[in-house]
C-alpha cells in the first residue's frame, strides 16, 4: 500500500445523512463510545507518514452550542480497536455558534511511531443539558515510520 501523497485526511467510516435530510439525521446520532457505534474499517486502505502535520476535516451535523458554557470537539489518536485502545489527544477545538452541519478543518501532528491499526477519534463534548453529552466519529488508517535521518 503506498503512503498518502498528501498532508490531508478525510473520516472515512460510514457517512452519515443517508436516512434523510444531513441536519439532524437519525443516523448521525452516534451516541455510543469509542467510534459511534460504526464498525472498523480496513486500515491497509490508507497509509499515512509520521511525525508529519496532517488537515483532517470531520462534520458537527447539529449544533448544539451552549453559551453558557460552550463545549469542545476534541480529536484523538488510539491504537487498536474496540473499547480498550488508548487515546491520546492531539487538538481541542472550542465550540462556537455554527451552522449545521458544519465541516472543520483542523491541523494534527502524527507521531513518528508505527501503528498498523491507527483511530482518529473525534469527541464532541456538547455541554449542554438539552443534548446528549457526547457524539463520535472516527477514522481507521495505518501509520508507517518516516525513516528521518536513516
Amino acid at each position: 500500500m503506498k503512503p498518502v501523497e498528501s498532508n490531508y485526511l478525510a473520516f472515512l467510516r460510514e457517512p452519515c445523512g443517508k436516512t434523510g435530510p444531513l441536519v439532524g439525521a437519525k443516523d448521525c446520532f452516534r451516541t455510543t463510545a469509542p467510534c459511534g457505534g460504526m464498525p472498523a474499517t480496513d486500515p491497509q486502505l490508507v497509509t499515512v507518514i509520521g511525525g508529519h502535520t496532517y488537515k483532517i476535516t470531520f462534520q458537527k451535523n447539529l449544533c448544539h452550542y451552549n453559551p453558557k458554557m460552550p463545549g469542545t470537539l476534541d480529536v484523538y489518536l488510539g491504537n487498536g480497536k474496540g473499547k480498550d485502545m488508548k487515546m491520546m489527544k492531539l487538538k481541542t477545538i472550542m465550540d462556537t455558534n455554527t451552522t449545521s452541519p458544519y465541516l472543520y478543518v483542523v491541523e494534527v501532528m502524527i507521531p513518528d511511531e508505527p501503528m498498523p491499526h491507527a483511530v482518529l477519534q473525534v469527541v464532541y463534548n456538547t455541554s449542554n443539558p438539552q443534548a446528549p453529552p457526547m457524539f463520535y466519529q472516527c477514522s481507521d488508517f495505518r501509520i508507517e515510520k518516516s525513516h528521518k535521518g536513516q
